[in-house]
């Protein structure tokens, strides 16, 4: 049997009808004090707490937003949602969640968050084969994008990190540390960021006359980093590896602690997010931050800002150099 507080519970202790706790729970003036006094008193003595979904129904609004999850939920994407939710809580939202691993997915996943009635939703992606699900419901649903290289349209937001000024970050310091060949090892191609990684390693090392080489990792795990280290090594060590992100960096660091070759004595090692444990790994991993949290309630104020009339527009998040023991000669 369910120890749930009805509406009709308040009622009867205030000795008030229905509709007069109705009125008190949404604000009307149409009540007394007097009246309005014992309907909060008896609100507070059960513990009542009004059922926000119904009432959004039959106001025909909503104080939900939704949040679609796309792919992986990985370090980044889980940070970014936490964010999320925080700034929901903060703002009187409820989220309703849909996650969707296949791209085949995300209209239905969409679909649903949809159906919920939500206000609008925080689409957190992998990349940009998520726009055609988007393209179907943004005329009826505000969104917020989180996703690299995508530009604003009229009935969505975009937010984001700046991809290309970290990667150019992170090249620049190995240059200043002496590093005149690099390798990147590629994180999961199916992901924007990994591209847009891969695409401006190759680019900015031409520009800057160094000789730059890429290898395909094939996931964001310590597990690719060590097995695509391995390969580095057979072929002859770089004077620096950047890794797609810090967990590839790991595995870099494993490999090359197994074939004896010092980090950074003998070759430099980079990775991308500003993880927990990269000031943990030995030696500490120099790395790039990806401020999740502010990148997660970057989107939520973004929505909200749509909600609340403004034009749909793009936030790009700067990214921050954290040189550790991993470059420091």
């Amino acid at each position: 049997m369910s120890n749930r507080v009805l509406m009709a519970d308040v009622a009867e202790l205030a000795g008030v009808s229905l509709q007069t706790v109705s009125r008190v729970v949404n604000g009307s003036a149409a009540v007394s004090d007097a009246t309005r006094q014992k309907v909060t008193h008896a609100i507070e003595t059960l513990g009542y707490r009004p059922n926000l979904a119904a009432r959004s129904l039959a106001a025909g609004q909503s104080s939900g937003l939704g949040v679609l999850l796309t792919g992986d939920v990985d370090y980044g994407m889980s940070s970014a949602f936490r964010a999320v939710e925080h700034a929901a809580r903060e703002q009187g939202y409820y989220l309703c969640v849909a996650t969707a691993a296949e791209p085949s997915r995300y209209g239905i996943a969409l679909g649903q968050l949809v159906d919920q009635r939500v206000a609008g939703c925080v689409v957190l992606a992998r990349s940009a084969d998520v726009l055609s699900a988007l393209a179907k419901h943004a005329p009826q649903l505000p969104i917020c994008l989180v996703l690299a290289g995508q530009p604003a349209t009229a009935h969505t937001a975009v937010v984001s990190v700046d991809q290309e000024t970290g990667i150019r970050l992170l090249i620049d310091h190995l240059i200043s540390q002496g590093a005149t060949s690099l390798v990147h090892i590629a994180g999961d191609m199916s992901w924007d960021d990994a591209v847009i990684r891969a695409t401006v390693f190759e680019n900015h090392c031409r520009e800057q006359g160094v000789l730059g080489r890429i290898v395909q990792g094939g996931g964001w795990s310590a597990h690719a980093g060590y097995h695509a280290a391995n390969a580095i090594i057979a072929a002859g060590t770089p004077d620096a590896i950047v890794a797609c992100n810090d967990n590839i960096a790991f595995g870099v660091l494993r490999a090359l602690h197994e074939h004896d070759i010092a980090v950074p004595d003998q070759v430099l090692v980079t990775g991308f997010d500003n993880s927990p444990m990269c000031e943990w790994s030995y030696p500490s991993l120099t790395t790039v931050t990806q401020d999740f949290t502010a990148l997660g309630t970057a989107a939520l104020t973004a929505l909200t800002g749509i909600l609340e009339g403004n034009q749909p527009s793009r936030t790009i998040l700067t990214p921050d150099l954290v040189t550790r023991e991993s470059t420091s000669k």
